[in-house]
């Protein structure tokens, strides 16, 4: 999606076996600079069902191969060089066996070592040990952010004061993505109401992880928070709006960012 908002993107991780390979034949269809680290075994597959005649998703997620600790250690070496030529750093989704949660927590010193702004968009303890370190922006679900309060949240205010724990953490941003119902944002010095775009839903899976994308190409653009929100949220609407995952067409995008509302919240 970052590629498709008109930025350069490299791709960091780790690619094994046959599904590594497909991994990478289409990071370059993509157009997106491979610099994943190779390693034995193979990539977990993620397959997800849509009904086309109800619209229902099924996900079926393999938990894949253990990362062995060396390999771990070749991958924090590449990404602490590839730290020096980039603008921002989104730290997103989950880790194979093998991986312990501090590599997360890891990887945000790294990125602040380096004075390169870090975006975690993570889950469990892997979003606990990254929010210790207090990472430019954090992106939970509605389930994320209810994983770490412990408790289910239901009104506003609950998920305001969730949220408001992960900036006590030292975190810069957080944003509690709340799928149809728009999100809210908030950082030290305000919360706001985001009101996506009404569009005719399609396919959903991924509308998470292109507002990370729009975050993090206004972050490298150094866009002012409203502007930032605006792009973050269109490329949410319009990977919804089509059935290909992970997918925001950059003409759509400038239309749906107009109608993006935003809204502050004046908290008592």
């Amino acid at each position: 999606v970052a590629v498709m908002l008109g930025e350069p993107v490299m791709a960091a991780g780790i690619l094994r076996g046959h599904s590594g390979q497909f991994i990478a034949e289409q990071i370059a269809r993509q157009e997106i600079l491979n610099c994943c680290i190779q390693a034995s075994g193979e990539n977990r597959c993620c397959i997800n069902i849509l009904d086309l005649s109800t619209g229902k998703q099924t996900e079926y997620l393999e938990p894949g191969e253990p990362v062995s600790p060396k390999d771990g250690e070749r991958f924090l070496e590449s990404f602490g060089r590839l730290l020096k030529q980039t603008d921002a750093v989104v730290i997103s989704g989950s880790a194979a066996p093998g991986i312990g949660k501090e590599m997360y927590a890891e990887m945000v010193r790294m990125a602040k070592d380096a004075k390169v702004p870090v975006l975690v968009d993570a889950s469990g303890e892997f979003l606990k040990s990254a929010a210790e370190e207090g990472p430019d922006l954090i992106k939970p679900n509605r389930d994320e952010i209810q994983a770490y309060a412990g408790r289910k949240l239901e009104k506003e205010e609950e998920f305001i004061d969730a949220g408001r724990k992960l900036l006590e953490k030292g975190v810069g941003t957080v944003v509690i993505s709340l799928g149809s119902e728009g999100s809210l944002v908030m950082n030290a010095r305000r919360v706001y109401r985001v009101e996506s775009p009404k569009v005719a839903a399609v396919n959903t899976v991924g509308c998470g992880d292109a507002m990370t994308a729009g975050f993090a190409v206004g972050t490298a653009r150094g866009m002012d928070e409203e502007e930032m929100l605006g792009l973050a949220s269109a490329a949410a609407a319009a990977n919804a709006a089509d059935e290909r995952t992970g997918y925001a067409d950059w003409k759509l995008v400038k239309e749906l960012m107009p109608e993006v509302r935003v809204t502050e919240i004046c908290l008592r």
